[in-house]
């Protein structure tokens, strides 16, 4: 059963004057390492999948870190979820076992989409 959905978009340009600051406070040591092996765009994905697994929760947001929310990247570079503290919380109280997710970006924007489900 779908739990929720969540959708974002952000336009890659409001990546490229990103501080240091702003990356160690949204992105996790992994998602880091996986964003400076690639282009702008890839920063621009993943924040915008952050957003939307928060829009997918829909409430409580204030207990989510960015940083409760990590993208990695699979078999075949597939993304996929990792959640701690606030955010495996909601998600626990929720009853989501499953979170899907697809990235994209073309030329300006990169999208996110979400679909969190319980699946018992």
């Amino acid at each position: 059963m779908i739990v929720g959905i969540g959708t974002d978009i952000v336009e890659i340009s409001r990546f490229s004057s990103a501080k240091q600051s702003f990356i160690q406070k949204i992105f996790t040591d992994a998602e880091i390492n996986y964003i400076y092996q690639r282009k702008m765009e890839s920063m621009a994905g993943i924040f915008a999948a952050k957003e939307a697994v928060i829009k997918c929760f829909g409430s409580n947001l204030k207990k989510i870190s960015m940083r409760d929310i990590e993208i990695l990247h699979g078999e075949k570079n597939a993304p996929m979820v990792k959640l701690y503290n606030g955010a495996f919380e909601i998600a626990t109280h929720l009853k989501i076992t499953d979170i899907k997710i697809s990235i994209s970006h073309e030329k300006k924007y990169a999208i996110a989409f979400v679909i969190a489900e319980n699946k018992s």
